[in-house]
């Protein structure tokens, strides 16, 4: 289930997804939003991690603040799809951990002994996995993340917004549901004489 939420219009400032530049949103801004946030499944649930796991585990369905830097003060797009990263772990977190003799490894344990090493075991390597399935944050060791040529925590989100940017193309409306929307603004712009 996808939850509400609000961003863009917190922000004072965008962080340009090309330039890295801080500017003034601009209208081209809220439909790249809106492509980015068609585009990432698990953006509505929360902000961050931190501050996003309590309140998903008070069942709370809306906290808003996706994307938004600098205490509200400046939109990022990079920091859009790393806020969907985080979602995504606190939905996971959400469903629960299983409880069973196989996700408890008894039989491991009874095979192994105490004071033994479990990392090592069949089973531990295919349940490792089950907890936590992160797609940007990397936790491989430093050496080996850059002996691959890894970019960073800051350059991996801002890739993909920029891609999602240029090549995700939402499905089209209806046409009686646009019809009704552009009705609804047409009367809203001359009420306010836009």
């Amino acid at each position: 289930m996808r939850t509400p939420w609000n961003c863009l219009s917190e922000g004072i400032q965008v962080v340009d997804l090309y330039t890295g530049k801080h500017r003034t949103p601009i209208k081209s801004d809220l439909v790249n939003v809106s492509r980015v946030v068609d585009f990432l499944s698990d953006v509505d649930i929360c902000e961050k991690t931190r501050t996003g796991l309590i309140p998903a585990l008070a069942s709370a369905n809306l906290i808003y603040g996706l994307g938004i830097l600098e205490s509200g003060i400046t939109f990022g797009f990079g920091q859009l799809v790393l806020d969907n990263e985080f979602a995504r772990m606190i939905k996971h977190t959400l469903t629960g951990i299983p409880v069973s003799d196989e996700s408890l490894a008894v039989d491991v344990i009874k095979e192994e002994g105490p004071f033994r090493d479990f990392l090592s075991h069949v089973s531990t390597f295919n349940h490792m996995r089950s907890q936590s399935r992160p797609r940007l944050v990397d936790r491989r060791a430093w050496e080996d993340r850059l002996s691959f040529g890894e970019t960073d925590l800051y350059r991996r989100p801002t890739d993909q917004a920029r891609h999602i940017v240029n090549t995700h193309r939402p499905e089209p409306l209806p046409d009686n549901v646009f019809s009704r929307l552009r009705s609804i603004v047409e009367i809203t712009e001359k009420e306010l004489r836009i």
